[in-house]
This record gives structure tokens, C-alpha cells and sequence, in this order.
């Protein structure tokens, strides 16, 4: 071994040295490995989904001099939670996505929603309009009898102390001629992981006694 190489090798540390190799070999796992635990952190930290205009003023579309603010809704979710761990507040369309810095203020938010032009707004763990596929090893639970009025935050709270892994909940919308409209229906879906047992048919959701549907 070249004398100047087997000089930096004794500096380096046993992690640097098996990174050079595993670059050198073209093994790209450790690098791909630190890419998905930083998607999955980032992942975490999107705090929810929420359609704060139409919560705050109905379907139809407020003047331009009453459109909601990120300020506005920055001061509301410094209410509920220290306002230096809000990370990120932005719309995008009718949607906005809000973002904290931990998991533990996340989940928080999705419990209580926030106060905004005294309304109280319920936050989503995911977009309402676009659940998406259902990822490996999760299910669906369907939660009906539940007035549209109530905060999603409690059946969040409540499905999660029956053993759920919520990683979403959403607002079915009402879909017609095979186009989905912005008229919900009233039923909340869950996305969980596979539950050990199985939720109760009949559920108490605050003061609601809610049908619960799922398979699985």
C-alpha cells in the first residue's frame, strides 16, 4: 500500500473507511437508507392538510379583502402550540399544508384543529380530496353517524386508544356521474395500520355513538 494512502487511512474512522468502499464497490445501500430516514422524518413533520377557506367562509369565494392569511393562520397555530416550531405555512390551491418540527405537535393540531374568525377549523393527516392508494399492510376503517360539525381530532383520539396506527384520516366526498364533488358526505375513512383486533361496530365518539366499518 502507497505510504501516503496507508497514512490517510490511520486518520480516517472505520465509518468513513466502509462508506469509501461501499462507493468504491458501487453498494449504495447505506447512502439509499440515509435518504429514505430523512423521507420518512420529512414525512412526519408535515403537520396536515386544511381547507381553512372554505371552513372560515362556505364554498363560496370570498372577496379578495377577506382571503384568509398566513399570518392569520400562523397567529391561530401559535395559539395552540410555541410558534417557533411552526416550520412551514403554505396554500397551494384550495388547500393549505401546514408543518411543524415533531410529531408530538402534529398530532396535537390534529386533535384540537385551531380558532380561526370564530370558527373552530379541524386540520386533516392528509388531503381530504386526494387519500391516494392504500400502502402495504394498512386498511381502511369507515366511521359513519358522525355529524360533519364534529371535530375529526376526537375520532382521531378515539380510533387510536382502540389500537389503531393511524397514518390518515379524511372527509368522503360525494362523487357523481364518476366525478368526485366537494359535498361531503359525512363519513370520515381511517387509514391504519392492520389492526391486532378488531375495532368495536358500534363506537362512542364524544357524545356521538358512531357505526364503525373496516375489514382486516
Amino acid at each position: 500500500m502507497d505510504s501516503e494512502i496507508e497514512s490517510m487511512c490511520q486518520l480516517m474512522t472505520a465509518d468513513r473507511i466502509k462508506r469509501l468502499l461501499n462507493v468504491l464497490q458501487g453498494e449504495q445501500s447505506e447512502i439509499i437508507s440515509d435518504e429514505v430516514d430523512e423521507q420518512n422524518q420529512n414525512k412526519e413533520k408535515m403537520a396536515s392538510f386544511s381547507e381553512v377557506d372554505e371552513d372560515v367562509h362556505g364554498s363560496g369565494k370570498p372577496p379578495k379583502s377577506l382571503w384568509l392569511t398566513n399570518v392569520e393562520i400562523y397567529n391561530a397555530i401559535g395559539v395552540k402550540v410555541p410558534a417557533e416550531r411552526i416550520e412551514g405555512i403554505q396554500r397551494i390551491r384550495e388547500m393549505w399544508r401546514l408543518y411543524m418540527d415533531n410529531e408530538e405537535d402534529r398530532l396535537s393540531l390534529l386533535m384540537t384543529g385551531v380558532h380561526l374568525r370564530g370558527r373552530q377549523v379541524p386540520l386533516y393527516s392528509q388531503n381530504p380530496r386526494n387519500p391516494g392508494r392504500l400502502q402495504e399492510n394498512t386498511i381502511r376503517i369507515k366511521v359513519k353517524n358522525v355529524p360533519l360539525s364534529a371535530n375529526d381530532g376526537q375520532i382521531h383520539k378515539t380510533v387510536t386508544l382502540q389500537g389503531c396506527y393511524i397514518q390518515g384520516l379524511f372527509r368522503k366526498c360525494l362523487r357523481i356521474n364518476g366525478k368526485l364533488t366537494a359535498c361531503q358526505t359525512g363519513d370520515r375513512v381511517v387509514i391504519s395500520k392492520v389492526l391486532d383486533k378488531a375495532v368495536p361496530r358500534n363506537l362512542q365518539i364524544g357524545t356521538y355513538m358512531a357505526r364503525i366499518f373496516h375489514t382486516g
